[in-house]
């Protein structure tokens, strides 16, 4: 995928400043320190994200644009939004709280009332989401639970293990069947410091924003 341009677009804490729910986007799900920021940052061949080794450290839901070389489906541009990590346990309650808060502002957008002559329709638009895991710990209940609740909400979602890289040659080899096992669903496996399966992982984020007929 050749990336035009790449920005951060901004930082919110509700629905403000938000890519309406038609527009092109995904938005990346997972435990803390999972690798979020890091993946962004390698769709965007650049430093747009910022990483920390500290657990916890994204807090805001954080709003990136990506210019492309219009591909074949017409899609010239799309948003990637980083939620803040579940599973810090250091987090304190109100944490807590204001993660869920954070969720629904983004979730709670993607069913809308469109009006139609005299009168008023609901037009439904679906959540994609990859939903990170770290391919070392499969099949945390974390992650169980977070997958149960975008199927609960109608989300479009792929699971995708990250830091494959440092899987010896044999853990690799037994992930595929692991995390079906586990998630009851194939996903990807890719690594964003040696660029293992970013083109599989491009090519799904534009299948999951084709328009549907």
């Amino acid at each position: 995928m050749k990336i035009v341009s790449a920005e951060f677009v901004t930082t919110t804490c509700d629905n403000t400043g938000l890519p309406k729910p038609g527009e092109p986007q995904v938005v990346f799900v997972g435990r803390s320190n999972v690798g979020k920021s890091s993946l962004i940052n390698a769709l965007a061949c650049r430093r747009i994200a910022r990483t920390s080794r500290i657990p916890g450290k994204t807090r805001l839901i954080n709003v990136y644009k990506l210019r492309l070389a219009q591909t074949r489906q017409g899609i010239s541009s799309i948003h990637l939004l980083d939620l803040p990590g579940y599973g810090f346990s250091r987090g304190s309650r109100t944490q807590a709280t204001s993660f869920a808060e954070l969720t629904d502002s983004y979730f709670g957008q993607f069913t809308v009332n469109t009006k139609f002559q005299s009168h008023s329709v609901e037009q439904p638009y679906v959540a994609n989401v990859m939903l990170l895991i770290d391919s070392r710990h499969l099949g945390l209940a974390s992650d169980l639970d977070a997958l149960d609740w975008l199927h609960s909400q109608g989300c479009r979602t792929v699971v995708i293990g990250t830091k494959v890289d440092t899987l010896s040659r044999a853990q690799r080899n037994r992930a595929d069947q692991a995390l079906e096992e586990s998630f009851g669903t194939s996903g990807l496996f890719v690594s964003a410091k040696t660029g293992k399966g970013m083109n599989e992982l491009w090519k799904t984020i534009i299948a999951m924003n084709i328009p549907q007929p």
